[in-house]
């Protein structure tokens, strides 16, 4: 009987903890390439597929720090996880990235440290995805189309790829990331 008393006990707490949620603020963001290596380089191989992601999350490195401020029993729970309630998110339409090095789009110069994101005819054949699941972070993947990626022209070598970004709360993020493009 004791033992079913403690072995109950020990199943509600897991229970109610896996229902825990905390109020987080986005505070820091992590940007890196789409096939971000397995090996964790700080260079991106950009030949074959563009692609990013922005990572936000309640730490500036991204560990989680915020305290818990309410349980939650009656939504969507997962076993031993506790989810983040987001006072704050990023808001897509300041997101701007730029490249350190001159590249050809359809013929025409895109020089160095013009925002992409912010040029129509490129814009177009961009695809920027939210991850559904925001429990612990909050992913966003850019991602250009095939089509885009055949009609830019890229010498080889390494580039600098930067980033920014608001949240809605008015913080500014600018990150940068090393990529590299391998032609013939």
């Amino acid at each position: 009987m004791l033992i079913g008393g403690y072995l109950c006990l020990g199943i509600t707490i897991a229970m109610m903890q896996s229902c825990f949620s905390y109020d987080g603020w986005i505070v820091g963001i992590v940007f890196r390439g789409g096939n971000y290596p397995s090996n964790h380089t700080d260079i991106d191989d950009l030949t074959k597929n563009i692609e990013f992601q922005v990572i936000a999350g309640d730490s500036s490195d991204l560990h989680v720090f915020s305290s818990i401020k309410n349980i939650d029993l009656f939504s969507k729970c997962y076993a031993t996880t506790v989810c983040t309630k987001w006072q704050n998110s990023l808001d897509v339409s300041s997101f701007s990235m730029t490249f350190d090095r001159n590249f050809v789009f359809d013929s025409d110069t895109i020089e160095a440290g013009v925002d992409i994101l912010g040029l129509k005819s490129i814009r177009t054949d961009i695809v920027i995805d939210k991850d559904n699941d925001d429990c612990k972070y909050i992913i966003y993947t850019i991602n250009f189309s095939t089509e885009l990626t055949n009609r830019l022209i890229f010498e080889s070598g390494e580039y600098i790829v930067g980033f920014s970004c608001k949240t809605t709360d008015g913080q500014e993020f600018n990150k940068s990331r090393r990529a590299v493009f391998y032609r013939d």
